[in-house]
């Protein structure tokens, strides 16, 4: 709720910028391409009792100025900066979504946002994607699961980039909710 009063004041293209430098920055040290030389579990003597909110607070700003959160923001600050496994820090990413997630819904739910039709199609395949997922990270060496990680920040970083340097990107234009069909289960076109 704070994060997206402040995203009314704040400037989009700086903090777009300035996000996908952090996104691309995770990136290279997630990759082990280059090292920051601070000492996991404390960071400017800061104990984990106060960096664990303080990240709370930058995935939930992140969130509400792009939509994204857990895995592109709280997963490497865990691993890289708290020294959590790359697994942990999944597990853990994916626990706190929980909540943040219901909460955001009921609001969204209350302000008539969330598309019922959307969410038939969508609950189902996400919970079977989750299962197949989960499943899959269990197995994955932490090594292969940490370069998917850096892979999918810097596609990230490059999706906030480029818009703002290339005046005929595209442009992501809302939706309305009608746009998604009971009968053919098809989203129509712009």
């Amino acid at each position: 709720w704070y994060g997206s009063r402040v995203a009314t004041y704040v400037n989009k293209r700086a903090f777009s910028i300035l996000f996908s430098l952090f996104l691309m920055f995770i990136s290279l040290q997630l990759s082990g391409i280059i090292s920051s030389g601070y000492n996991n579990v404390m960071i400017m003597n800061q104990p984990v009792s106060v960096l664990l909110p303080l990240m709370g607070i930058v995935a939930g700003m992140c969130s509400a100025f792009f939509g994204i959160g857990g895995g592109t923001v709280i997963v490497p600050l865990l691993s890289l900066i708290l020294g959590f496994s790359i697994h942990e820090a999944i597990a853990t990413s994916l626990a706190v979504i929980i909540p943040t997630a219901l909460t955001g819904a009921f609001f969204h739910h209350k302000r008539t946002n969330i598309n019922k039709k959307g969410l038939i199609l969508l609950i189902p395949a996400s919970l079977f994607g989750a299962i197949i997922g989960t499943v899959m990270v269990i197995h994955l060496p932490a090594a292969m699961l940490k370069m998917a990680l850096s892979i999918l920040l810097i596609l990230c970083a490059a999706k906030f980039l480029y818009p703002l340097f290339f005046k005929n990107a595209p442009q992501l234009r809302p939706r309305h909710r009608s746009d998604i069909s009971y009968a053919d289960h098809t989203m129509k076109p712009y």
